[in-house]
Protein backbone atom coordinates (compact mmCIF):
# COMPACT_ATOMS: atom_id res chain seq x y z
CA UNK A 1 0.00 0.00 0.00
CA UNK A 2 1.69 3.51 -1.53
CA UNK A 3 -0.81 5.93 -0.33
CA UNK A 4 -1.12 7.94 -3.31
CA UNK A 5 -4.32 9.95 -3.57
CA UNK A 6 -5.72 7.46 -5.87
CA UNK A 7 -4.73 4.35 -3.88
CA UNK A 8 -6.50 6.24 -0.89
CA UNK A 9 -9.48 6.85 -2.80
CA UNK A 10 -9.52 3.45 -3.76
CA UNK A 11 -9.26 2.53 -0.16
CA UNK A 12 -11.54 4.46 1.03
CA UNK A 13 -14.05 3.19 -1.62
CA UNK A 14 -13.34 -0.53 -0.15
CA UNK A 15 -13.62 0.45 3.68
CA UNK A 16 -17.68 1.63 2.93
CA UNK A 17 -18.36 -1.90 2.90
CA UNK A 18 -17.46 -1.83 6.45
CA UNK A 19 -15.37 -5.19 6.99
CA UNK A 20 -14.67 -7.08 9.99
CA UNK A 21 -11.54 -8.17 8.49
CA UNK A 22 -8.70 -5.83 7.56
CA UNK A 23 -5.08 -6.44 6.58
CA UNK A 24 -2.89 -3.74 5.14
CA UNK A 25 0.38 -4.00 3.58
CA UNK A 26 3.15 -2.15 3.70
CA UNK A 27 5.17 -3.32 0.40
CA UNK A 28 8.40 -2.67 0.04
CA UNK A 29 8.76 -0.45 -3.04
CA UNK A 30 7.73 1.97 -5.08
CA UNK A 31 6.14 5.79 -3.65
CA UNK A 32 6.12 7.47 -0.50
CA UNK A 33 3.47 5.46 1.12
CA UNK A 34 4.46 7.77 4.39
CA UNK A 35 3.02 10.50 3.05
CA UNK A 36 -0.36 9.11 2.48
CA UNK A 37 -0.72 7.35 6.11
CA UNK A 38 -2.24 9.87 7.64
CA UNK A 39 -5.08 9.77 5.74
CA UNK A 40 -4.76 5.91 5.53
CA UNK A 41 -5.53 5.66 9.44
CA UNK A 42 -8.04 8.52 9.28
CA UNK A 43 -9.96 5.94 6.70
CA UNK A 44 -9.58 2.75 8.93
CA UNK A 45 -10.69 4.80 11.85
CA UNK A 46 -14.00 5.20 10.64
CA UNK A 47 -14.82 1.39 10.27
CA UNK A 48 -12.65 0.42 13.59
CA UNK A 49 -14.96 -0.32 15.91
CA UNK A 50 -16.61 -3.24 13.82
CA UNK A 51 -13.04 -4.55 13.42
CA UNK A 52 -13.06 -8.27 15.00
CA UNK A 53 -9.50 -9.01 13.18
CA UNK A 54 -6.59 -6.66 12.27
CA UNK A 55 -3.42 -7.17 10.51
CA UNK A 56 -0.59 -4.77 9.67
CA UNK A 57 2.32 -6.45 8.12
CA UNK A 58 5.44 -4.48 7.47
CA UNK A 59 8.11 -6.51 6.49
CA UNK A 60 10.17 -9.16 8.25
CA UNK A 61 12.37 -6.90 10.09
CA UNK A 62 9.88 -4.27 10.44
CA UNK A 63 12.02 -1.37 9.86
CA UNK A 64 9.07 0.20 7.48
CA UNK A 65 6.64 -0.06 10.29
CA UNK A 66 8.63 1.49 12.91
CA UNK A 67 9.41 4.75 11.19
CA UNK A 68 5.75 4.80 10.64
CA UNK A 69 4.54 7.31 12.59
CA UNK A 70 2.59 6.43 15.88
CA UNK A 71 0.37 9.33 16.14
CA UNK A 72 -1.60 8.43 12.87
CA UNK A 73 -1.71 4.67 14.04
CA UNK A 74 -2.39 4.88 17.65
CA UNK A 75 -5.85 6.69 17.10
CA UNK A 76 -7.09 4.28 15.09
CA UNK A 77 -5.97 1.57 16.85
CA UNK A 78 -7.70 2.70 20.19
CA UNK A 79 -11.45 2.73 18.18
CA UNK A 80 -10.71 -1.10 17.50
CA UNK A 81 -12.25 -2.13 21.05
CA UNK A 82 -13.83 -5.06 19.64
CA UNK A 83 -10.97 -6.82 18.07
CA UNK A 84 -10.54 -10.36 18.87
CA UNK A 85 -7.97 -11.06 16.79
CA UNK A 86 -4.39 -8.80 16.23
CA UNK A 87 -0.94 -8.82 14.34
CA UNK A 88 1.04 -6.26 14.46
CA UNK A 89 5.35 -5.16 14.03
CA UNK A 90 6.78 -5.06 16.85
CA UNK A 91 8.15 -1.96 16.05
CA UNK A 92 4.33 -0.21 16.90
CA UNK A 93 3.93 -1.51 20.26
CA UNK A 94 4.36 1.51 21.97
CA UNK A 95 3.66 1.91 26.02
CA UNK A 96 0.22 3.19 25.20
CA UNK A 97 -0.73 0.24 22.47
CA UNK A 98 0.18 -2.74 24.63
CA UNK A 99 -1.81 -0.97 27.52
CA UNK A 100 -4.90 -0.54 24.96
CA UNK A 101 -3.88 -4.31 24.18
CA UNK A 102 -4.25 -5.26 27.38
CA UNK A 103 -7.76 -3.68 27.91
CA UNK A 104 -9.54 -5.40 24.70
CA UNK A 105 -11.76 -8.05 26.58
CA UNK A 106 -12.73 -9.88 23.28
CA UNK A 107 -9.07 -10.41 22.62
CA UNK A 108 -8.27 -13.90 21.95
CA UNK A 109 -4.85 -13.84 19.52
CA UNK A 110 -2.08 -11.81 19.51
CA UNK A 111 0.84 -11.95 16.77
CA UNK A 112 4.05 -9.70 16.88
CA UNK A 113 6.33 -10.12 13.90
CA UNK A 114 9.98 -8.38 15.14
CA UNK A 115 10.61 -8.72 18.78
CA UNK A 116 13.70 -6.96 18.59
CA UNK A 117 11.91 -3.67 18.21
CA UNK A 118 9.81 -4.52 21.61
CA UNK A 119 12.75 -6.18 23.20
CA UNK A 120 14.21 -2.43 22.85
CA UNK A 121 11.00 -1.41 24.99
CA UNK A 122 11.76 -4.15 27.74
CA UNK A 123 13.27 -3.55 30.86
CA UNK A 124 12.92 0.84 30.14
CA UNK A 125 10.66 3.38 31.91
CA UNK A 126 8.47 3.61 29.23
CA UNK A 127 7.22 -0.08 29.58
CA UNK A 128 4.01 -0.41 31.48
CA UNK A 129 2.91 -2.07 34.07
CA UNK A 130 -0.40 -4.21 33.40
CA UNK A 131 -3.53 -4.86 35.32
CA UNK A 132 -3.79 -8.37 36.64
CA UNK A 133 -6.66 -9.26 34.76
CA UNK A 134 -4.55 -8.25 31.90
CA UNK A 135 -4.57 -10.79 28.50
CA UNK A 136 -6.92 -12.95 31.03
CA UNK A 137 -8.68 -14.40 28.21
CA UNK A 138 -5.86 -14.28 25.07
CA UNK A 139 -6.04 -17.95 23.43
CA UNK A 140 -2.74 -17.51 21.40
CA UNK A 141 0.44 -15.71 21.30
CA UNK A 142 2.70 -15.92 18.60
CA UNK A 143 5.90 -14.57 18.76
CA UNK A 144 8.26 -13.87 15.40
CA UNK A 145 11.90 -12.41 16.07
CA UNK A 146 15.30 -13.64 17.11
CA UNK A 147 15.30 -16.11 20.37
CA UNK A 148 17.34 -13.56 22.44
CA UNK A 149 14.54 -10.44 22.05
CA UNK A 150 11.93 -13.18 21.97
CA UNK A 151 12.75 -15.15 25.23
CA UNK A 152 13.15 -11.66 26.84
CA UNK A 153 9.57 -10.45 25.35
CA UNK A 154 7.89 -13.39 26.89
CA UNK A 155 8.89 -12.77 30.45
CA UNK A 156 7.83 -8.86 29.97
CA UNK A 157 4.69 -9.69 28.60
CA UNK A 158 3.43 -12.11 31.33
CA UNK A 159 0.72 -13.62 29.19
CA UNK A 160 -0.69 -16.83 29.78
CA UNK A 161 -2.59 -18.04 26.80
CA UNK A 162 -3.56 -21.62 25.52
CA UNK A 163 -1.33 -21.69 22.57
CA UNK A 164 1.92 -20.32 21.91
CA UNK A 165 4.02 -20.41 18.84
CA UNK A 166 7.52 -18.55 18.83
CA UNK A 167 8.98 -18.41 14.97
CA UNK A 168 13.12 -17.48 16.43
CA UNK A 169 15.99 -17.00 14.31
CA UNK A 170 19.51 -17.98 15.19
CA UNK A 171 22.31 -15.42 14.98
CA UNK A 172 25.03 -17.59 16.06
CA UNK A 173 25.28 -21.49 18.01
CA UNK A 174 25.33 -19.57 21.21
CA UNK A 175 21.74 -19.01 21.41
CA UNK A 176 20.26 -21.23 24.16
CA UNK A 177 17.09 -22.93 23.39
CA UNK A 178 17.12 -24.28 26.74
CA UNK A 179 17.11 -20.57 27.94
CA UNK A 180 13.62 -19.45 25.65
CA UNK A 181 11.88 -22.99 26.86
CA UNK A 182 12.96 -22.43 30.70
CA UNK A 183 11.13 -18.96 30.16
CA UNK A 184 7.98 -20.40 28.76
CA UNK A 185 7.80 -22.89 31.49
CA UNK A 186 7.76 -19.97 33.70
CA UNK A 187 4.49 -18.96 32.41
CA UNK A 188 3.06 -21.45 30.74
CA UNK A 189 1.28 -23.60 32.94
CA UNK A 190 -2.09 -24.01 30.97
CA UNK A 191 -0.32 -24.12 27.73
CA UNK A 192 -2.03 -26.66 25.59
CA UNK A 193 -0.07 -25.83 22.21
CA UNK A 194 3.64 -25.06 21.66
CA UNK A 195 5.41 -24.49 18.70
CA UNK A 196 8.80 -23.33 18.37
CA UNK A 197 10.27 -22.90 15.03
CA UNK A 198 13.50 -21.93 14.87
CA UNK A 199 15.81 -20.66 11.64
CA UNK A 200 19.44 -19.41 10.83
CA UNK A 201 20.65 -16.10 9.80
CA UNK A 202 24.14 -16.94 9.43
CA UNK A 203 24.80 -20.43 7.35
CA UNK A 204 27.86 -20.99 8.63
CA UNK A 205 27.47 -20.45 12.09
CA UNK A 206 24.92 -23.97 12.21
CA UNK A 207 27.80 -26.19 10.94
CA UNK A 208 28.22 -27.96 14.33
CA UNK A 209 24.64 -27.02 15.72
CA UNK A 210 22.30 -29.70 17.66
CA UNK A 211 19.43 -29.54 19.87
CA UNK A 212 19.85 -31.82 22.25
CA UNK A 213 16.58 -33.38 24.04
CA UNK A 214 17.33 -31.94 27.32
CA UNK A 215 16.96 -28.42 26.06
CA UNK A 216 13.59 -28.50 26.37
CA UNK A 217 12.48 -31.23 29.28
CA UNK A 218 11.86 -27.83 31.06
CA UNK A 219 8.56 -27.80 29.26
CA UNK A 220 7.46 -31.11 31.10
CA UNK A 221 6.03 -28.63 34.05
CA UNK A 222 3.35 -27.87 31.21
CA UNK A 223 1.57 -31.14 31.81
CA UNK A 224 -1.96 -30.12 30.31
CA UNK A 225 0.11 -29.91 26.63
CA UNK A 226 -2.16 -32.08 24.07
CA UNK A 227 0.24 -30.49 20.67
CA UNK A 228 3.78 -29.76 20.82
CA UNK A 229 6.47 -28.79 17.83
CA UNK A 230 10.21 -28.40 17.63
CA UNK A 231 11.62 -27.50 13.92
CA UNK A 232 15.08 -26.67 13.22
CA UNK A 233 15.34 -24.89 10.02
CA UNK A 234 19.09 -25.14 9.92
CA UNK A 235 21.94 -27.33 8.98
CA UNK A 236 21.86 -29.69 12.39
CA UNK A 237 19.67 -32.55 13.81
CA UNK A 238 17.51 -32.85 17.06
CA UNK A 239 18.90 -35.40 18.77
CA UNK A 240 16.10 -37.46 19.76
CA UNK A 241 16.12 -41.14 21.06
CA UNK A 242 13.54 -43.56 22.41
CA UNK A 243 14.54 -43.22 25.65
CA UNK A 244 13.47 -39.59 25.23
CA UNK A 245 10.41 -40.57 24.07
CA UNK A 246 9.78 -42.72 27.53
CA UNK A 247 10.71 -39.48 29.36
CA UNK A 248 8.28 -37.32 26.95
CA UNK A 249 5.50 -39.53 27.82
CA UNK A 250 5.67 -39.58 31.85
CA UNK A 251 5.72 -35.65 31.32
CA UNK A 252 3.18 -34.73 28.84
CA UNK A 253 1.13 -37.47 29.60
CA UNK A 254 -2.03 -35.52 27.41
CA UNK A 255 -0.22 -34.98 24.20
CA UNK A 256 -2.27 -36.00 21.00
CA UNK A 257 0.44 -35.28 18.45
CA UNK A 258 4.19 -34.27 18.11
CA UNK A 259 6.24 -33.13 15.73
CA UNK A 260 10.20 -33.18 15.50
CA UNK A 261 11.61 -31.51 12.12
CA UNK A 262 15.14 -30.70 11.27
CA UNK A 263 16.06 -29.81 7.66
CA UNK A 264 19.43 -32.41 7.65
CA UNK A 265 22.53 -30.93 5.66
CA UNK A 266 22.65 -31.53 1.89
CA UNK A 267 25.99 -32.95 2.72
CA UNK A 268 24.46 -36.23 5.04
CA UNK A 269 26.44 -34.41 7.57
CA UNK A 270 25.54 -35.18 11.29
CA UNK A 271 26.91 -33.27 14.53
CA UNK A 272 29.62 -35.15 16.47
CA UNK A 273 29.11 -36.97 19.16
CA UNK A 274 25.44 -37.69 18.16
CA UNK A 275 25.80 -40.71 15.26
CA UNK A 276 26.54 -43.39 17.64
CA UNK A 277 25.48 -42.08 21.36
CA UNK A 278 21.27 -41.31 20.08
CA UNK A 279 19.27 -43.91 18.33
CA UNK A 280 15.09 -43.40 17.76
CA UNK A 281 13.67 -46.57 16.29
CA UNK A 282 10.52 -47.44 14.90
CA UNK A 283 9.92 -49.55 18.16
CA UNK A 284 10.45 -46.52 20.58
CA UNK A 285 7.46 -44.35 18.61
CA UNK A 286 5.16 -47.10 18.64
CA UNK A 287 5.90 -47.97 22.26
CA UNK A 288 5.62 -43.92 23.35
CA UNK A 289 2.28 -44.26 21.52
CA UNK A 290 1.28 -47.48 23.66
CA UNK A 291 2.11 -45.47 26.91
CA UNK A 292 0.11 -42.42 25.78
CA UNK A 293 -3.47 -43.44 24.96
CA UNK A 294 -4.26 -39.98 23.83
CA UNK A 295 -1.37 -39.79 21.24
CA UNK A 296 -2.80 -40.19 17.37
CA UNK A 297 -0.55 -38.43 15.17
CA UNK A 298 3.45 -38.08 14.89
CA UNK A 299 5.27 -35.89 12.43
CA UNK A 300 9.34 -36.57 12.77
CA UNK A 301 12.75 -35.94 9.97
CA UNK A 302 14.17 -38.95 9.75
CA UNK A 303 18.20 -38.96 9.45
CA UNK A 304 19.58 -42.10 12.20
CA UNK A 305 16.67 -43.72 12.15
CA UNK A 306 16.96 -47.73 12.64
CA UNK A 307 14.24 -50.89 12.54
CA UNK A 308 13.94 -54.18 12.03
CA UNK A 309 13.45 -56.41 9.80
CA UNK A 310 10.09 -57.11 11.07
CA UNK A 311 7.71 -56.27 13.76
CA UNK A 312 5.06 -58.33 16.17
CA UNK A 313 1.34 -56.73 15.01
CA UNK A 314 0.39 -53.67 17.34
CA UNK A 315 -2.82 -52.69 18.25
CA UNK A 316 -1.34 -49.10 19.12
CA UNK A 317 -2.93 -46.22 19.34
CA UNK A 318 -1.37 -43.78 16.85
CA UNK A 319 -3.21 -43.31 13.80
CA UNK A 320 -1.01 -41.11 11.53
CA UNK A 321 2.51 -41.29 11.45
CA UNK A 322 4.34 -38.55 8.76
CA UNK A 323 8.09 -39.62 8.06
CA UNK A 324 10.13 -36.97 6.18
CA UNK A 325 12.27 -40.03 4.73
CA UNK A 326 16.16 -39.58 4.02
CA UNK A 327 16.39 -42.44 1.24
CA UNK A 328 13.83 -44.12 -0.72
CA UNK A 329 14.88 -47.81 -0.13
CA UNK A 330 14.47 -47.53 3.54
CA UNK A 331 10.94 -45.55 3.26
CA UNK A 332 10.06 -49.08 1.10
CA UNK A 333 11.80 -51.05 3.90
CA UNK A 334 9.78 -49.09 6.68
CA UNK A 335 6.69 -49.12 4.72
CA UNK A 336 6.46 -52.78 4.04
CA UNK A 337 7.08 -53.60 7.61
CA UNK A 338 4.12 -51.18 9.24
CA UNK A 339 1.89 -52.07 6.65
CA UNK A 340 1.86 -55.76 8.36
CA UNK A 341 2.40 -54.87 11.95
CA UNK A 342 -0.03 -51.82 11.79
CA UNK A 343 -2.85 -52.41 9.80
CA UNK A 344 -4.45 -49.32 11.11
CA UNK A 345 -1.85 -46.69 11.02
CA UNK A 346 -1.66 -44.50 8.23
CA UNK A 347 1.87 -43.55 6.61
CA UNK A 348 2.06 -40.08 5.26
CA UNK A 349 4.89 -38.58 3.58
CA UNK A 350 6.24 -41.08 1.57
CA UNK A 351 7.63 -40.47 -2.02
CA UNK A 352 5.61 -41.33 -5.18
CA UNK A 353 8.56 -43.95 -5.85
CA UNK A 354 7.53 -45.82 -2.94
CA UNK A 355 4.06 -45.23 -3.81
CA UNK A 356 4.92 -47.10 -6.95
CA UNK A 357 6.48 -49.76 -5.44
CA UNK A 358 3.68 -50.86 -3.01
CA UNK A 359 0.25 -50.15 -5.36
CA UNK A 360 -1.54 -52.13 -2.44
CA UNK A 361 -1.10 -49.73 -0.01
CA UNK A 362 -1.48 -46.27 -1.73
CA UNK A 363 -4.84 -45.68 -0.03
CA UNK A 364 -3.31 -45.76 2.95
CA UNK A 365 0.10 -44.52 2.15
CA UNK A 366 -0.14 -41.28 1.36
CA UNK A 367 1.13 -37.35 2.14
CA UNK A 368 -0.53 -35.49 4.29
CA UNK A 369 -2.55 -32.07 3.92
CA UNK A 370 -2.35 -30.57 6.71
CA UNK A 371 -0.94 -30.93 10.55
CA UNK A 372 -2.18 -31.61 12.85
CA UNK A 373 -4.49 -33.97 10.98
CA UNK A 374 -7.83 -33.37 11.40
CA UNK A 375 -9.27 -34.81 15.44
CA UNK A 376 -6.88 -33.42 17.32
CA UNK A 377 -7.03 -30.49 19.43
CA UNK A 378 -5.23 -27.24 19.07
Amino acid sequence: MLGTPAELDIVATLLTSKPKYLRVDILPYGGDWRAGSPNLFSHIRKVAPRLLKFDLQGGTTGHRATSLSRRHFEPAFTAMSALSHVSLPGGLLSSSTLLELSTLTALRHLSVVDTSKLYELCGTDSWPTFDPHAFLHLESLTLDGDVTSTTACIAALGMFPSRLEVNGSLADETISLQGLTKRIAAVGGKLVSIAIRMLSTNDKADVDFAVRWEDITALYTCSELRTFELSVQIHAMIAVSDMDLLQMSQGWPALESFRFLWRQSPWGFIPSGLRHTDSLTIQGILACSVRMPKLHAVDISVVNFTFPDELAVLDAPLESLTVRWPTVHSAIQLASILALACPSLSIHGLPETVLKWLPSVRRKFSSIAQWPPSGISQ
